[in-house]
């Protein structure tokens, strides 16, 4: 057991399986006493047993973070059973699928309340303490690779991602002033239950070889690797430390060289209502509902079907002659 969170006192949401898991575990591990977070307190008991049974000190919190005064209530719970707070880790998260046109409202919503609204409200209810407190504090969001590079036919995803970043930033200079740290983590594919289930869910849809689509689409970057939620969890260790003493309003992607190129095109025979979404990789593409597409995301290509060379790299937009939406 390390000793880089000694003493520390923190919160973990949406941390009963995954990078949550991982985190609490990992944190507890390094000396910090954590309060895991879980829709119920039931739910959240197993991580705690497992941290307890390693020699580390947890307990159970519960609300679902749709539910604001639930949310608000387990705050101070959580706050008076660690006897103030440190460190928050806003890591709870969801997916939904779906474009612009067709995107379920209802979903919609659901996204930016636990992505965005749930962390900001945890933010409002703990940095009051750490203020007081006068020693500082890290808050730490999970962001995603959809937080800076669009993803076709995920659109609330990727836009209550996006907004996760804009959060992380705004604590970073709200706070800043009180020692009170703020950066997030934006790993790509992660070795989770949800990550296996949209997997699933897609080879369901195309019919393809399950263990094919999964190895090749969880196989990110230049690496070609998987990387396991411990891996992330590693990384949060990091950045709520005392080693990242002097890290504020940063976000640490986990690309493994990834390049994203996010295509978007318009197709020779189609019409303007109809522009199929094309995402490139080294591996080719794979079908999708709405056209052809690939969920792998490693090494880019530059140019689509047509021949148009349409490219996002890094942020840095290269194209000629393509329309880009």
């Amino acid at each position: 057991m390390g000793r880089r969170l000694a003493g520390k006192r923190i919160l973990v949401t949406g941390a009963t399986s995954g990078i949550g898991r991982a985190i609490a575990r990992a944190m507890a591990a390094e000396g910090a006493r954590i309060a895991v977070h879980g829709r119920s307190a039931a739910r959240a008991e197993p991580v705690v047993e497992e941290i307890r049974v390693r020699g580390g000190e947890a307990f159970a919190v519960g609300a679902e973070l749709t539910d604001y005064p639930a949310l608000e209530a387990m705050c101070a719970d959580a706050l008076r059973r660690l006897g103030g707070i440190d460190i928050a880790v806003n890591n709870a998260g969801i997916f939904a699928e779906g474009r612009i046109s067709d995107v379920d409202l209802a979903e919609w919503k659901r996204n930016f309340a636990v992505h965005v609204t749930a962390p900001m409200l945890v933010a409002r209810y703990v940095v009051p303490t750490m203020i007081e407190q006068g020693e500082g504090g890290a808050l730490l969001y999970l962001g995603s690779t959809s937080s800076t590079e669009p993803h076709a036919e995920w659109v609330a995803y990727t836009a209550s991602k996006h907004a996760v970043i804009g959060l992380m930033r705004a604590a970073a200079a709200d706070y800043g002033r009180y020692g009170i740290r703020s950066n997030a983590i934006a790993p790509s594919w992660v070795e989770t239950r949800m990550a296996r289930r949209y997997f699933e869910e897609e080879a369901g849809r195309t019919g393809q070889d399950f263990d094919k689509l999964y190895r090749e689409g969880m196989g990110v970057g230049v690496l070609n690797t998987t990387v396991p939620p411990e891996a992330v969890a590693e990384m949060a260790v990091y950045l709520a430390s005392d080693a990242g003493w002097h890290i504020t309003g940063q976000t640490l992607y986990d690309l493994r060289g990834q390049r994203h190129a996010l295509v978007f095109c318009p197709s020779d025979t189609q019409g303007p209502t109809r522009i199929p979404c094309f995402n490139f990789t080294e591996r080719g593409r794979l079908p999708s509902r709405y056209g052809p597409r690939s969920v792998g995301m490693g090494g880019a290509t530059e140019r689509h079907r047509n021949g148009h060379p349409a490219l996002f790299t890094q942020g840095v937009e290269e194209r000629v002659g393509v329309p880009v939406i």
